[in-house]
């Protein structure tokens, strides 16, 4: 399979990498436009993402990904998914103090990747179920990732190496469901994946 190359835009390095890897494994390069994207404020990650896929694709004229992730707190009735940037600008690293505070630390990590080709937005997700550590992880740059452990692990997804995490983590699942939205695509045909 040739290696195809797709607009990524993120201001967030770490998460540009990590995406890298799961799509190469599908043979598309991604480019990375590194660029802050104005976040509306909305609970409903959906509009979001449409929001942010809109914005990029006319800063760049081009067919570009984006992605959006939050979290759900069962103790917070599922709060704060949309509002992910604000809550812990607030909270900042007491999250997990915040679980244990409240004897439930159920939680679900929540990811959107969002493509626009200049006519349409696509978009899919997922929600990994796993709960709040009970102390913030000293590794890693993720906010998110310091805090969450998977269902069935026992450490944070920033404690876990990049193989590991690649295997498991709720950004793999969402690009599996990204490369099937892109296959049923006509662009797919220029990432090489169907044939025309």
């Amino acid at each position: 399979m040739s290696q195809k190359t797709l607009f990524f835009a993120t201001a967030n390095v770490y998460k540009f990498e990590e995406f890298s890897r799961l799509f190469a494994n599908h043979g598309i390069e991604l480019e990375h436009y590194d660029v802050a994207i104005p976040e509306i404020q909305n609970i409903d990650m959906s509009i979001i993402l449409r929001d942010k896929v809109i914005k990029a694709y006319e800063i760049l004229s081009r067919p570009v990904l984006v992605d959006h992730s939050g979290l759900a707190m069962s103790a917070l009735q599922e709060l704060p998914q949309g509002l992910n940037k604000q809550f812990w600008e607030v909270l900042k690293d007491q999250v997990c103090e915040l679980a244990t505070k409240l004897d439930d630390r159920r939680a679900e990590m929540i990811v959107y990747l969002g493509f626009c080709d200049g006519r349409r937005i696509h978009s899919v997700y997922h929600r990994e179920p796993g709960e709040i550590a009970y102390k913030l992880s000293s590794q890693g740059t993720f906010h998110l990732d310091r805090v969450f452990i998977p269902a069935g692990h026992t450490v944070t997804l920033s404690e876990m190496s990049s193989s590991e995490r690649d295997k498991i983590s709720h950004r793999l699942k969402v690009t599996e469901k990204a490369i099937e939205m892109l296959r049923s695509l006509p662009y797919g045909i220029e990432l090489g994946l169907r044939k025309g």
